[in-house]
Order: structure tokens, then C-alpha cells, then sequence
């Protein structure tokens, strides 16, 4: 695999690891904005796709899936190994008519850190794939398959390290339901820092598709 295709392979995990978080948290009347949160969160964490449609949580779970058929064949796996380190705490609420804050600590698994990793190792398995003296050298999609399982691997880490921000979740209410106002503080702190991370690419030059 040349460096620009695994380039363009990391940003599609980049993209896809972020693409699960695109959502109009919703939920039914009768709840708080506390409860609404909390709802949506849960369902966030067991990944559950009943739950998210009944709540709105996520649009389509599968958007992550549909991402990583360019990339990945374990995409539901690294969206549950994702999406499970995720832990919450209310802190305080605030409604002001049709708009609430909600104070949450967010507590998730340290996805910055492990890109950083995951990108080093996959350029090493490249570069050293690129330059082997054996034959034959591993085709693209063998080579795909290695870097996908360092990061499932990864992922799967018992000792991994998490990273707690605390947030200011803003809700609108609509009718009879509130709906999560998704901002980019909050989606990198579902995450774990790789909304930063993505930035922090693009910045440096690598071309990450949104």
C-alpha cells in the first residue's frame, strides 16, 4: 500500500470513528432535559438501535458501518468497542423557556491517544510491507486487514486510557420533546479528543474528508 492510500485509508477511520456521533437527540414529552440526556447517552453507550430509534439518538447506527465498507469490515465492532467506554455523570440542569443546559462530565476512552498509535503502527506495517525482501508482499486488502485488527486491538484494550471533560449540553425544546443541541465541545468529548484530533490533522496537511 503506497503512503498516500494509507493516508486515505486512516482518514476514513477518522471520519468513521466520528460519523456514529451525528445526531438529533430527541425524546418524548414528559421527561426533563436530564432525563432526556440521559436517555440519549445511554443508548449512545449500549449502542443499542432500538433504543437510539425510539429516542432519536443517532440517525442510523449504520452510518459507521456504510463508512467503513471503504475501509473496514469490523465496523460494528469498533463502533461498539467505541461507544462502551463512554461514561456520564449530570452534574446540574437549567431550564430558561424552550432551552435547558444541562452540566454533564464525560468520561470516554482516550481516542486521540490511540489514533496517534494506531497511525504510527499502520505507517511502520506499511513502510516495512513496502520495503520487505520477501515475496510475495501482502496485497492492499491483506494489508487493510492487518492495520483494521491493530485497531480493533487496540480498542479492545482492558488498560486503556480515558479522558473526563465536563460540558455544557444544550437542549431545545420542540412541542413536547427536547432535542440535543450537538456542538463540536460535545461531540469531542464523546470521543475522547478525536474531533481535536481530526482538527489538529487538517491542520498540519492531511487531507480528512468530512
Amino acid at each position: 500500500m503506497s503512503q498516500r492510500k494509507l493516508v486515505k485509508y486512516i482518514s476514513l477511520i477518522i471520519v468513521s470513528v466520528l460519523s456514529i456521533s451525528v445526531f438529533t437527540a430527541c425524546t418524548l414529552g414528559g421527561e426533563s432535559p436530564e432525563q432526556s440526556l440521559a436517555n440519549a447517552l445511554n443508548a449512545f453507550k449500549n449502542y443499542d438501535e432500538e433504543v437510539a430509534k425510539r429516542y432519536g439518538v443517532y440517525e442510523d447506527l449504520t452510518n459507521l458501518e456504510a463508512n467503513e465498507k471503504e475501509s473496514s469490515s469490523n465496523g460494528k465492532k469498533m463502533g461498539k468497542l467505541i461507544c462502551k467506554n463512554l461514561d456520564f455523570k449530570i452534574k446540574s440542569s437549567s431550564i430558561d423557556g424552550d432551552t435547558a443546559t444541562v452540566k454533564t462530565e464525560i468520561t470516554s476512552i482516550d481516542m486521540k491517544l490511540i489514533m496517534g498509535e494506531y497511525m504510527s503502527k499502520a505507517m511502520e506495517l506499511a513502510m516495512a510491507n513496502t520495503f520487505t525482501m520477501e515475496e510475495p508482499q501482502m496485497s492492499e486488502e491483506e494489508l487493510n486487514k492487518k492495520t483494521d485488527q491493530i485497531f480493533v486491538d487496540m480498542l479492545s484494550r482492558k488498560d486503556n486510557k480515558k479522558v473526563t471533560v465536563t460540558v455544557d449540553v444544550k437542549l431545545n425544546k420542540n412541542e413536547d420533546y427536547w432535542v440535543i443541541d450537538i456542538d463540536k465541545d460535545l461531540e469531542d468529548a464523546l470521543f475522547g479528543g478525536a474531533v481535536t484530533f481530526k482538527d489538529e490533522l487538517k491542520e498540519s496537511g492531511w487531507n480528512i474528508s468530512e
